[in-house]
């Protein structure tokens, strides 16, 4: 028996209607601006975003890269792991073990800035939403986050 394998693209669910990478480049422009509407209060999606396309531009190859979301994303966790003495484990003083983390289902979290970090599954995460809403919104303290498993 012959077994074929094909591989697609994502751009193939689009008929069946998931959105684009252009699509989800323009919600993430729209939920940033809807998180920084208080004057004086940067919008760090788009300055990392703009940060992105002035790299590439200045690159001297001739086809240049241009930016999406997951590049944008994948720069700002990078930004934010750069500073590890300011993330913690909920109800811990130091730095997190990543490893623990994953196993208790917790978060990463940095008060000061309200940014809280998964390390596990999607799945597991979308059971959290609701603690994860009440933390970003300040009706909750970080031990919302903490993990939930022994």
């Amino acid at each position: 028996m012959k077994k074929l394998l094909i591989i697609l693209g994502a751009g193939n669910s689009i008929p069946v209607g998931m959105p684009s990478v252009s699509d989800l480049d323009k919600k993430m422009f729209e939920w940033s601006d809807g998180w920084s509407p208080a004057p004086g209060l940067e919008n760090y999606y788009r300055a990392v975003w703009n940060g992105v396309e002035q790299y590439y531009a200045a690159s001297l190859d001739s086809i240049k890269p241009w930016p999406n979301f997951e590049k944008v994303l994948g720069e700002m966790v990078g930004l934010a792991l750069h500073a590890p003495a300011q993330y913690r484990e909920p109800g811990h003083p130091s730095p997190p073990d990543i490893a623990e983390l994953i196993d208790k289902s917790g978060f990463e979290v940095c008060s000061p800035n309200r940014v809280a970090i998964w390390h596990s599954e999607f799945t597991q995460a979308t059971r959290r939403l609701n603690a994860i809403v009440d933390w970003l919104d300040g009706n909750a303290d970080d031990s919302i986050l903490a993990g939930t498993k022994p």
